[in-house]
């Protein structure tokens, strides 16, 4: 019963949520990004965390990227892509520096495996560090330590992410060299049609259940890198479509599924389990994540990547094509969403080769 009623929260707080951002300035100000993760984090702390909502936002994101490609203009992502393919290189780099740099700093009977691991979850995604452990023979305790680790520093991340880090990073990084037209401009220009947002949402679920297909007769499971590429590709190749631009309601519909993601996600949020882990591997995952992060903004710097692009491409190494979407829509720059999905594709096909590597040069 109280795994239905999450669920019934997840999926409806977003309108109450929208609601509120059009009424009051302080709901604009935070975000209705800001607004449902920490209302889900609430929420997941009074009702204990249920896994259901792991599942809706597992949902959510998938439904929600071709509906943002719907309204990209391709001529302006391709001009970004040179950019983005070169931060998140430097974001691939900064992380496998920082895990060298780790072998010498902590001491752990396996520092190479744990290492190794982190590796793969912060150039890939989870799926990495379950590869990647496997590979290296990880027991079945160290990859839940370290997950529930990984998940509580990435969700202090995500939070930085979507809140202060623009503001931040802009005086050191510059802004971004074009102006765009975002997802809230685009929003208030454009009534909500139910008959556009209805024709879309099946498009896009068209888009899943291809997707999927895809993956299974690739190899006969649901890869995750196999759906978020072909969903990426086939959002881009309706974009090309005028009619399909021309449908704005895909945008208030990708909205909604960002926000339920991020309600979602805030649930399965459980800062408890951090009690139950070593503290040298709290030390240890905290170090490569924000090690890698800082790093990577100093390249960024040197290399002259301007702030919104270091963010989605950090965002993309760090915690995957997952989280792309609802960071992507907090900076406003929804055209470096197909850049930072295909850059957290990218990320699950180096994150195995990345993460075994240096798993072996460093065992014991």
């Amino acid at each position: 019963m109280i795994s239905i009623l999450v669920i019934l929260i997840c999926s409806f707080l977003p309108a109450l949520v929208i609601w509120l951002e059009h009424r009051f300035a302080w709901a604009r100000t935070l975000g209705g990004v800001i607004i449902c993760y920490c209302v889900g984090m609430l929420l997941g702390y009074v009702t204990d965390h249920p896994p259901e909502a792991q599942s809706l936002a597992e949902v959510a994101i998938p439904l929600a990227i071709p509906l943002l490609l719907f309204g990209v203009n391709a001529k302006t992502w391709l001009s970004e892509s040179r950019s983005a393919l070169l931060s998140f290189g430097l974001a691939v780099c900064s992380v496998c520096a920082v895990g060298v740099f780790a072998t010498h700093i902590y001491s752990h009977p396996n520092l190479g495996l744990l290492v190794g691991m982190l590796v793969g979850v912060y150039t890939g995604g989870t799926p990495n560090m379950m590869s990647v452990g496997m590979a290296l023979g990880a027991p079945s305790e160290t990859f839940v330590l370290l997950n529930a680790t990984d998940i509580m520093f990435g969700a202090v991340y995500l939070f930085f992410t979507m809140t202060a880090a623009r503001a931040v990073l802009v005086r050191v990084l510059g802004e971004s060299p074009t102006a765009v037209e975002d997802l809230e401009d685009r929003i208030s220009k454009h009534p909500f049609v139910v008959r556009d947002a209805v024709s879309t949402i099946l498009l896009s679920a068209l888009f899943l259940g291809i997707s999927a297909g895809i993956s299974y007769l690739w190899n006969q499971k649901i890869e995750p890198a196999v759906v978020f590429l072909s969903l990426t590709t086939l959002g881009l190749a309706a974009s090309a479509f005028p009619k399909v631009r021309a449908k704005h309601s895909a945008q208030h519909t990708a909205n909604y599924l960002v926000l339920v993601f991020c309600t979602s996600i805030g649930v399965v949020s459980n800062p408890e389990t951090l009690g139950e882990t070593p503290i040298v591997i709290m030390a240890l995952t905290a170090t490569m994540l924000f090690g890698s992060f800082a790093l990577h903004m100093f390249l960024c710097r040197i290399f002259r990547i301007d702030v919104d692009t270091a963010i989605v491409t950090s965002v993309a190494a760090i915690l995957g094509p997952a989280f792309v979407p609802p960071v992507a829509a907090r900076l406003k720059r929804e055209d470096a969403l197909a850049s930072g999905l295909a850059m957290g594709v990218m990320g699950y096909a180096l994150g195995n080769y990345l993460g075994i590597t240096i798993g072996l040069a460093f065992a014991p």
